[in-house]
């Protein structure tokens, strides 16, 4: 065959090969294009979820039944991505370029110093976030109250008004309480298995300091206990990435608003106090002896809930209802004898019944989840996405949210109550995830506020949990009013200086690398080198000496 027909056989085949393409394209935009079809009229939103121990809530399909639901009455798509790591790391990652951001962050917003309040307020500043007031005018009038009610007066007073958002609004509060009866008691405390403690024949109630909690860990160590599959059990754990950990150490904590310690005669800095040392020793003895299982500073929420649903923990510390919630359908379906029980109450420093988020502010909650809009949220999309927060943040969209489709998933009594249905709770006793795979009680609460936690939880109870009630006792919510000693802060000349070496050398990962020392004096050591590096050139002391004039003899302060 001569080069010319090899060439003329070659462009037969490649002619062929187009023509063949050409025809496989055209079937793919056919498809293409009723795809665009069916999504015609709805805007998708890229959501960011940027909160440690989150991820379990995720439905294995997103398009799932509520999903659909909501597409078709507010026309949006939520294409949510579940961030892990340290949540200030993430933030700061999202924000660093400027460029390729989420349209929606969901993250937490504490305020004060807190690293996470910083970096959202910077965000702002630089014109990364957009203002809410004209979108929530135009579009949302339902979100008109988020930023009063369920959120407590010194919030609205110190944090929506920081200079850096130039009396704008740039964070939208999720997740506060509809009104004082709806706040949220969310049972933190240490839980034991209880076929653990009738085997060793403790009294859970007993067990009301942190050096009992020590003493049972101990006991736990030598009982060869093991878990459902016959392997040995952990002492001590907590949830994702050190989450509930500070139960173990409530006898040395003391229960605050702020981080100034008021000494009668003077202002010190809590880190700097004795039962500081007195918990990094505490706690550097529980993982020293093998007691306390030091990768959970560290382990994600997979890690973490595997070590839970096989009861391969002999003691656990978190929040009640994300102990139940995960467990009740699994743990506690197969082997209920390994149900988690609350030990104490475990009395604070003070000798209070106080654990995290037991004392609340006048007015609501101070910190909580927060959504932000970033620059990136094109314009076109703006319109849609708050229509999207008007319609969750109705009574409509609130039920459907949190419980599903009313004759479906729930019911609603004579006199306004509501239950689950006993198809709802059947399912969801087949497949522990079956709510989350429905859409309920998922990322599509992200965005409500104002929300009836205890109304909500007792519809999703088949019958009343003894368990619950019982750890609500031993810690009953508190509100307080007050104003809180850091209302000031801004008016201390260097606090921007003071601000930035608190942010430097981050607290919590001090303390966990002293409780994971090989030894105390170490562990010490970290403690007193994490001390003078938050007193360079004595910017702390400064501001604590100023704080106290500035103060005075006021009797309603907050510390």
């Amino acid at each position: 065959m001569s080069k010319t027909s090899s060439w003329r056989f070659g462009m037969k085949k490649s002619m062929s090969f187009i023509i063949c393409l050409l025809l496989a394209l055209s079937t793919l935009f056919v498809f293409v294009g009723c795809d665009s079809a069916e999504e015609e009229g709805v805007t998708t939103i890229k959501m960011s979820v940027v909160w440690n121990g989150l991820s379990s809530m995720k439905p294995t399909d997103n398009d799932n039944r509520i999903a659909k639901i909501i597409r078709q009455k507010t026309g949006v798509k939520i294409d949510i991505k579940w961030v892990n790591g340290t949540e200030n790391e993430q933030l700061v990652r999202i924000f660093s370029t400027g460029r390729n951001m989420p349209d929606v962050i969901m993250s937490p917003y504490w305020g004060g110093g807190d690293s996470c309040s910083d970096t959202i307020r910077k965000a702002a500043k630089d014109g990364l976030l957009l203002p809410l007031d004209d979108l929530i005018a135009d579009y949302a009038p339902n979100l008109t109250g988020a930023f009063t009610e369920g959120v407590a007066k010194n919030f609205v007073q110190n944090e929506l008004s920081q200079p850096e958002f130039d009396g704008k609004k740039y964070i939208l509060p999720m997740h506060t309480p509809k009104n004082i009866d709806e706040y949220q008691n969310w049972g933190y405390t240490v839980y034991a298995r209880k076929d653990i403690l009738e085997t060793l024949n403790v009294d859970a109630s007993q067990v009301n300091t942190s050096e009992k909690v020590y003493e049972l860990a101990k006991k736990i160590n030598k009982g060869g206990f093991v878990d459902i599959n016959g392997n040995a059990i952990i002492p001590a754990s907590c949830w994702a990435y050190g989450y509930g950990a500070e139960c173990y150490m409530n006898s040395f904590k003391t229960r605050g608003f702020t981080e100034v310690v008021n000494k009668g005669d003077h202002y010190e800095w809590s880190a700097f106090q004795s039962n500081v040392d007195d918990e990094v020793k505490f706690m550097q003895k529980m993982v020293s002896e093998g007691l306390f299982d030091k990768t959970a500073f560290s382990h994600n929420e997979t890690t973490a809930l595997s070590k839970h649903v096989t009861g391969g923990v002999g003691l656990t510390a978190t929040q009640y209802p994300y102990l139940k919630k995960n467990l009740k359908n699994t743990l506690y379906a197969t082997n209920p004898e390994m149900e988690y029980v609350p030990l104490g109450p475990i009395l604070d420093a003070n000798g209070n019944r106080y654990m995290p988020n037991t004392l609340y502010e006048e007015g609501g909650y101070y910190g909580f989840a927060v959504l932000t809009i970033t620059k990136d949220c094109k314009p076109e999309k703006r319109e849609a996405l708050m229509k999207y927060l008007n319609f969750i943040n109705s009574d409509e969209g609130k039920l459907l949210a949190y419980l599903g489709e009313e004759g479906v998933d729930y019911t609603v009594s004579d006199n306004g109550e509501y239950c689950m249905t006993a198809d709802f709770f059947a399912k969801e006793k087949a497949d522990p995830n079956y709510a989350y795979n429905q859409g309920i009680d998922t990322y599509f609460t992200f965005g409500v506020s104002r929300v009836p936690f205890n109304t909500f939880d007792a519809a999703r109870e088949e019958t009343p949990d003894k368990t619950y009630a019982a750890v609500k006792a031993m810690y009953p919510v508190k509100e307080v009013k007050g104003t809180r000693a850091s209302a000031w802060d801004e008016e201390f000349a260097d606090i921007d200086y003071l601000h930035g070496i608190l942010e430097t050398v981050d607290y919590t990962l001090t303390m966990q690398s002293a409780y994971c020392a090989d030894t105390q004096a170490e562990a010490l050591k970290k403690l007193e080198d994490y001390r003078q590096a938050i007193n360079t050139k004595g910017y702390l002391q400064k501001y604590l000496e100023w704080l106290f004039a500035k103060i005075g003899n006021r009797t309603d302060i907050l510390y």
